[in-house]
């Protein structure tokens, strides 16, 4: 029995990738993503166990041919990005298929010669694939201690339940990654096109904010600020901004007064949330799972395989994480412009992945492959990808209009700017290079965002141009639920980079 124990590393190092990941992303990756991965790799291995049981009935022979080929299999990304891709090789997925089926039978040949006793070889994977488990599972913990032990001060918001609102109006919160301010857009950039979109919004009632600026520069700082209406303590609280950001303060506001929660999750940590009476979105995998997928060695498989044979294309398209983001996008605003049509009241909350995100769209919304948005570059990636989202809002916002019973409340607002610090090595082709630099913030985004309201009623008359999305609710608030929220101070943070633990404030 005790030696058995040292043949224990095929078993971990099946669960190790999905360890590992979760605790690198722990602040975006909830339990019920972890558990089926885990399953599924645990049945992997019983089934690669007892496959090289045909072959070697030795145990200790077994065991490190089993946890061999798993590695293969699971980390098949790594290994070829090391060893084939990144290396004077430079071989081509087919190319490293062969070779790495070579080295297998060699390895298989090898074992049935050999002679040697591999107990203590299997003793020290062993110990080494467990100190690895530990450590990822250590710092699993700690995350979650983490969450425990943290407090917000700010975190509690003296409201009060005004029961004799009545008038309660659908809601709509409508994130578009990544957007960043008209100015931005038409002045940095050099999209002059963009006016036409500002021209549309205004043209129907909606008032925008152009001096706006984000609170942070990256998502899940921003949306867990802009839905608690507060500022963040830490900047280095993943799980729990990924917490607030699920778990809200707007939702709960809006729930006592029965409202219907609607989320229209991207392919990010909004995903998934699990308050809403309803989740919008498609996808066979979560984020999380799609990247455990992405490294194995069946993504290439597909890929390979997709790509010549029709049917097996279309059985595991669902699979490529580029088309299911192409087809997300596009069904979340179907459904968007569908919402008027459900029995209110409503507070939908959706979050589009675009402009900013992988670029799979051209202006016109067709499909584009990995290779074509190289080739356009993610500058021109990323207009694109504005062009194609203003159609779309435009018509979400026009369905909206028409088919409301009441004027609705609509808010289109970026969650931050456009990536500059990726783009520093052609910033002098930008329309104004200068302002560019002026605009950059060390490793994230920029702050102009885009920000408008359709606050009918009179609730634009409240509204500034230099709003930030940390009031934005405390206005909506105010006027439209009889409530008496402080305003806050319109601040941008970023984090320090000379200490990692502290915000501090962007002078702009």
């Amino acid at each position: 029995m005790k030696e058995k124990i040292h043949l224990i590393h095929p078993f971990l190092l099946a669960l190790s990738p999905a360890v590992f990941l979760w605790s690198q992303n722990f602040g975006e990756v909830p339990l019920r993503e972890v558990f089926p991965v885990l399953f599924f790799l645990l049945l992997l291995y019983v089934v690669a166990w007892f496959f090289w049981k045909i072959f070697f009935s030795d145990l200790q022979k077994r065991a490190i041919i089993t946890s061999f080929s798993l590695v293969i299999v699971l980390l098949f990304n790594y290994v070829y990005n090391i060893f084939f891709d990144n290396t004077v090789l430079h071989l081509r997925f087919r190319w490293s298929f062969i070779v790495i089926f070579l080295i297998l039978i060699s390895f298989i040949y090898f074992l049935k010669k050999s002679k040697i006793d591999f107990s203590h070889l299997n003793k020290i994977i062993s110990i080494a694939a467990g100190v690895f488990i530990l450590i990822s599972l250590a710092q699993v913990s700690y995350g979650y201690y983490g969450i425990y032990t943290s407090n917000n001060k700010n975190l509690y918001l003296d409201t009060k339940n005004n029961e004799e609102v009545t008038e309660l109006r659908d809601i709509y919160y409508i994130i578009l990654d990544g957007y960043s301010s008209s100015n931005v857009i038409k002045n940095v950039l050099g999209f002059e096109e963009i006016e036409n979109f500002t021209f549309f919004l205004e043209n129907n009632g909606f008032y925008i904010a152009d001096e706006s600026l984000s609170n942070y520069p990256e998502t899940l700082l921003s949306l867990p600020s802009s839905l608690n209406m507060l500022y963040l303590d830490e900047p280095n609280a993943d799980r729990k901004h990924f917490s607030m950001a699920e778990n809200h303060k707007v939702k709960d506001i809006l729930k006592s007064y029965g409202y219907k929660y609607i989320h229209l999750g991207a392919d990010a940590f909004t995903y998934f949330n699990r308050y809403a009476d309803r989740n919008i979105n498609i996808g066979f995998f979560s984020p999380y799972q799609s990247l455990m997928w992405h490294n194995t060695i069946f993504k290439p498989i597909q890929d390979i395989t997709g790509a010549r044979i029709e049917r097996l294309a279309e059985k595991f398209g669902f699979l490529d994480t580029r088309k299911t983001q192409w087809q997300r996008e596009k069904y979340k605003l179907e459904k968007l412009s569908e919402l008027p049509e459900e029995k209110g009241p409503i507070f939908a909350f959706a979050h589009f992945l675009l402009p900013k995100g992988i670029n799979v769209f051209d202006k016109d919304g067709r499909y584009l492959t990995e290779k074509e948005a190289k080739q356009n570059g993610s500058i021109k990636g990323y207009l694109n990808q504005v062009q194609y989202i203003n159609t779309g809002i435009e018509k979400v916002v026009n369905d909206i209009l028409r088919k409301s019973d009441n004027e609705p409340i609509i808010i289109i607002q970026g969650d931050h700017g456009f990536p500059f610090y990726d783009n520093l090595d052609i910033i002098d082709n930008f329309a104004d290079p200068a302002r560019a630099r002026e605009l950059v913030v060390p490793g994230k985004y920029s702050f102009p965002i885009l920000n408008a309201y359709y606050f009918p009623d009179g609730g634009d008359s409240l509204l500034y141009d230099s709003m930030t999305p940390v009031n934005t609710f405390r206005i909506l608030f105010n006027h439209y639920f009889e409530q008496d929220l402080e305003l806050l101070e319109d601040i941008s943070y970023t984090v320090d980079s000379d200490d990692e633990t502290e915000f501090i404030v962007w002078d702009k």
